[in-house]
């Protein structure tokens, strides 16, 4: 397969980019000016050389047709309504990251910054929010209660995936204490759907390394991290709140009230390109529910509806707002990397000595993405942000691109 050769980040790419994923979770404005600066500058550091690097071509057209997608969609269903065009900027901002670092060269080491400075961002952030008096863990620019425990526990998929090999106790233990730090915050959110996608990755990870790998320490690891969860849930509300609902005979907190007024709001006109992104609250309302006749039909035993500003699910959300096109295209873009991650893609000649190990990484944010898209909306703002800027960053491993020098 031809592949173009691609830069590798300059100290100046690199620290924008290392500054970017501190000030991700801190504040709106530094964020946002970095990521512009970041992209500015990886695009004309490789003009003169037409350096582009050769990335991920299935995931980009996706990337790409789903924003030429949303386009389409919010034309046709806004006209020229300024707030529904500017909407389109997340997810152009998250295709960018995702294309510019998966066209760039990575070592380990620098791997190991990108690491570094997302759990360093994450500390400054839970500090800023005490030294500000907010609620506890907060995030000052994710916002809400349940993004901080998303973008938390897409944190956890990165760094429990991304753990080295090593027979060093000092690290081991530091690297471990990190996690249950991270796992305590996102218990104290309260919210269950960010703990039991962790605990699912938890899981998967000590059944990587105890029967695919043989790392016995493993064994040792699995003893660790299943007390140290117990302890943390015996002083938390999760299982409170769990066993509460299921006692009234609901599975979720009123998720499937929600669900339920979106797909009976849903009209078959829009049903392949939506009603324009950021819409849902505008589609889905008491009025547009009474107009449809299917709702009279099989809500007969007037089972409750809740009205909210999304769909709590990543696909129930694209599905009012984007249609069923652009569905299909994110649930594709979804397993595709699953699929990709479990593949051995091109180890041999990956330049990565530990390849085998981003694969489990690349692996373990997908499949956090996707239990937690369940119950939230995923991907969009700063948590997927994080996921498409290092799934960029991992493509580049797996893939085994290499470097060019810039030319004199």
């Amino acid at each position: 397969m031809h592949r173009t050769y691609g830069l590798g980040p300059d100290k100046v790419e690199l620290g924008l980019l290392l500054a970017f994923f501190i000030f991700l979770p801190l504040y709106e404005a530094p964020k946002n000016i970095l990521l512009c600066c970041y992209l500015l500058y990886w695009f004309i550091r490789r003009l003169p050389a037409s350096a582009w690097g050769s990335g991920d071509k299935v995931f980009e057209r996706i990337v790409w047709a789903i924003f030429g997608l949303s386009l389409l969609t919010t034309a046709y269903n806004n006209g020229l309504y300024l707030k529904h065009w500017s909407d389109h900027l997340d997810w152009l901002r998250l295709g960018l990251i995702a294309i510019a670092t998966s066209r760039t060269y990575w070592c380990e080491r620098k791997l190991s910054l990108v690491f570094l400075s997302i759990i360093l961002g994450v500390g400054f952030a839970i500090v800023e929010g005490i030294l500000r008096g907010g609620a506890f863990p907060s995030l000052n620019s994710v916002g809400h209660v349940n993004q901080a425990a998303i973008y938390l526990a897409t944190t956890v998929a990165i760094f429990i995936g991304g753990l080295p090999r090593t027979e060093n106790k000092i690290q081991r233990i530091l690297e471990l204490g990190i996690i249950f730090g991270l796992l305590a915050l996102i218990v104290a959110t309260g919210s269950r759907n960010a703990f039991y996608a962790t605990l699912f990755l938890i899981t998967a990870f000590i059944f990587y390394n105890v029967f695919v790998r043989s790392w016995v320490s493993g064994k040792v690891t699995f003893l660790i991290v299943f007390v140290a969860l117990m302890l943390i849930l015996l002083d938390s509300n999760l299982i409170h709140k769990q066993l509460a609902h299921l006692a009234s005979g609901s599975l979720d907190t009123g998720r499937e009230g929600v669900w339920r007024a979106a797909f009976y709001a849903i009209d078959l006109d829009n049903l392949l390109l939506g009603t324009g992104v950021d819409s849902y609250s505008q589609a889905v309302t008491k009025e547009a529910i009474s107009a449809n006749l299917e709702y009279r039909r099989f809500n007969s035993s007037g089972q409750p509806l809740v009205f909210s500003d999304h769909g709590h699910n990543l696909f129930v959300t694209w599905l009012v707002e984007r249609g069923l096109i652009a569905v299909g295209l994110i649930a594709y873009l979804n397993f595709y990397f699953l699929l990709k991650a479990a593949r051995s893609l091109r180890a041999s000649t990956s330049m990565l000595q530990n390849a085998e190990q981003m694969r489990f990484v690349l692996f373990s944010i997908w499949i956090s993405v996707i239990g937690m898209s369940v119950g939230n909306t995923t991907l969009h703002h700063e948590h997927g942000l994080l996921v498409m800027a290092v799934t960029g960053i991992l493509i580049s491993f797996i893939n085994g691109d290499k470097v060019v020098n810039m030319p004199a």
